[in-house]
């Protein structure tokens, strides 16, 4: 049976496979996180490569046959795994960037937790955001966008035909460039109450010198800012469904750069 040419096609096709199909899991948020358990992901994977396997044609003949040229191949396959998921990851990259300003502006900052994700330490205040973020994306049937990004892939960017330019890595810098804008839209309403705060307990100070305005800001700060951010959640929730549509167009430009 292992000298089957039919049986070894097919067991090199599957293996092509399930190495893209792997490696973008790896990278993509929510699939390839570190709170998912390992054994989930491969059971994944090998379920998307069985789906797979007789919708994706594969030229073995262009394989290598050493395991020094198959890993040479992957190179180009890790790329472009990496290239989608940090695409799909700076929405909540941001989400997290302008949570842990914002918690470090209310006070927060002090207060850290472990994040799962990257076994990290972050405030409170982007831990929430971060969470809100997640459960808007599965609710919008964001899951889909990225395993219509991985089976998308395998049509724009055949197996071991990754091509890399100049335009891909503009991509990146737009995206990242992005980033940085839409976690200062996330935070703004937090950040500027709490300079106007700021500006008022200054004043204060100045007039009345007995009080401690370091200690009496805390609670003014820590109710205001919570304040501020059940106010907000409607308007992020918006703005985060408009990326998360805009994410799936960048996904498929960022294939078409690959193709």
């Amino acid at each position: 049976m292992l000298e089957d040419p039919q049986f070894l096609s097919l067991a090199l096709s599957a293996t092509a496979i399930f190495a893209r199909v792997t490696l973008i899991f790896a990278f993509m948020p929510l699939l390839g996180e570190a709170f998912m358990p390992v054994r989930v992901r491969i059971l994944l994977c090998l379920g998307i490569t069985a789906c797979l396997l007789p919708t994706v044609s594969v030229d073995i003949t262009t394989l290598p046959t050493t395991l020094g040229g198959f890993t040479l191949v992957l190179i180009p396959e890790f790329l472009l795994a990496m290239t989608l998921g940090l695409t799909a990851k700076l929405v909540f990259a941001a989400v997290q960037f302008a949570g842990q300003a914002a918690g470090e502006q209310i006070g927060f900052g002090i207060a850290n937790v472990i994040d799962p994700t990257n076994s990290s330490q972050i405030s409170i205040t982007a831990q929430a955001y971060f969470l809100f973020s997640l459960l808007l994306f599965l609710a919008l049937d964001g899951h889909h966008i990225l395993l219509g990004a991985l089976v998308a892939s395998f049509e724009v960017a055949p197996l071991f035909s990754v091509s890399l330019g100049p335009e891909i890595f503009q991509f990146i810098n737009d995206e990242v460039a992005h980033m940085f804008a839409l976690a200062v839209m996330i935070a703004a309403p937090i950040l500027v109450a709490m300079l106007l705060v700021n500006m008022a307990l200054g004043l204060i100070a100045k007039a009345v010198p007995q009080i401690n305005i370091f200690i009496e800001s805390f609670p003014i700060r820590i109710a205001l800012g919570l304040l501020i951010m059940a106010l907000t959640f409607g308007a992020l929730g918006a703005l985060l469904a408009d990326e998360f549509a805009r994410l799936d167009l960048n996904l498929g430009r960022a294939l078409q750069l690959m193709q």
